[in-house]
């Protein structure tokens, strides 16, 4: 088998969900002939142990700036305007930067990890090289952003490059199902060598493991929570991640946390032993664009009440590994009846969404489906 040079375009250095699959894709490509090249941008926010791990798999890290085109969808004028005459300044730095990279190392794919970012894809129609978008989000429902330079535009873009969608929802929502040029290939979330062989027993608590935020509907799940509780008083709530309006639900569940009935973890860098023994996940937010955790909690064991639509409900679709509520109402009574179920019955109900998850979600997978579509690309 040829082996393929791949360009990575990585627009942030964090460690968000679209940076964290990336690595796992990263691990199991460079064992299956792909030389890997990753534009990790210069950021205030580097995390250098990015570049340690993925120097460690075998790729080769090269700083660069790389462009984020998308805008604030705001409707101050003002910082609209600003974003728009920052984005192309800052293209022009990243269009110097790329080019030095695509000169030296001359890749046969350039892939862009994001949806935000344009400028991979304009520079490979200037060297005439195979562009994949690897388009994770919807902007405007998930992130509140808009398009640069406007939604037509970038649609377009999109149609004519080669893309991956991380659900089906996303590449139907961007206009790309049926796009023979498109490929639906789920998140890589775990290596099956890192998952356990069985499901553990299940402990009386749920868990909640996101941002601490509005979006993420976590001040409804409380509120469901603590009514369904007063027919299971065992129950407790485990809340494990930061945001900026964690002192707000601090302040205003103070009694119920005083109690012991809600607890706030904080950060928690490996939450897979919370989620193995948790008797569910809650996952509230509206527009998740793939569902990380979702995922993650099902290949783990462990159910999921998520909301019923975007990426939890393909999940949970796929899986069969939870329930779907709508309404407050649903999730009142969904939780009730997982109160109810004993250690025993949830790891029976769990047995075979686990197998279905896994095969759907790890790296070996996705990394199998990616590099097939490389060559099928070079083939084109």
């Amino acid at each position: 088998m040829t082996r393929i040079k791949v360009l990575y375009i990585m627009h942030m250095a964090n460690n968000s969900g679209s940076v964290i699959s990336l690595k796992n894709l990263i691990s199991e490509v460079v064992k299956n002939d792909v030389q890997v090249i990753v534009a990790y941008p210069r950021m205030k926010a580097t995390n250098p142990d990015n570049v340690t791990e993925l120097e460690k798999m075998g790729a080769t890290v090269v700083g660069a700036i790389t462009d984020l085109s998308a805008f604030y969808n705001d409707r101050n004028l003002i910082k609209r305007i600003y974003h728009n005459v920052k984005i192309p300044f800052r293209r022009i730095r990243a269009r110097i930067s790329l080019n030095k990279i695509i000169r030296e190392y001359k890749p046969d794919i350039i892939h862009t990890n994001s949806g935000n970012s344009q400028i991979g894809f304009l520079l490979s129609r200037k060297y005439k090289i195979p562009h994949v978008w690897h388009i994770r989000e919807y902007l405007t429902k998930d992130f509140n952003r808009g398009f640069y330079p406007n939604e037509k535009t970038v649609r377009k873009l999109y149609s004519q490059s080669y893309t991956i969608c991380i659900t089906k929802d996303i590449q139907e929502f961007f206009g790309l199902k049926g796009n023979v040029r498109s490929r639906v290939i789920y998140n890589p979330i775990y290596s099956v060598k890192q998952l356990s062989e069985g499901i553990s027993p299940k402990k009386e608590y749920f868990l909640i493991a996101s941002r601490i935020g509005a979006e993420k509907g976590i001040d409804e799940i409380i509120d469901c929570f603590l009514e369904a509780k007063k027919e299971n008083n065992a129950f407790r709530l485990l809340i494990a991640g930061e945001g900026k309006e964690k002192g707000n639900y601090m302040k205003k569940y103070e009694e119920h946390i005083r109690e012991g009935s809600i607890v706030f973890l904080g950060f928690v860098k490996d939450v897979r032993p919370l989620m193995a023994e948790a008797a569910a996940l809650f996952v509230g937010s509206k527009n998740e664009g793939f569902g990380r955790m979702t995922a993650e909690a099902n290949m783990m064991g462990c159910l999921v009440v998520g909301r019923n639509s975007a990426g939890t409900k393909e999940i949970i679709t796929e899986t069969k590994g939870g329930y779907l509520y709508n309404d407050k109402t649903e999730l009142v009574s969904i939780i009730r009846q997982v109160s109810k179920m004993s250690s025993d019955d949830m790891i029976k109900f769990m047995e075979m969404p686990r197998k279905k998850a896994i095969e759907l979600y790890s790296n070996e997978r996705s990394a199998q489906e990616v590099i097939e579509f490389y060559h099928s690309i070079l083939n084109d």
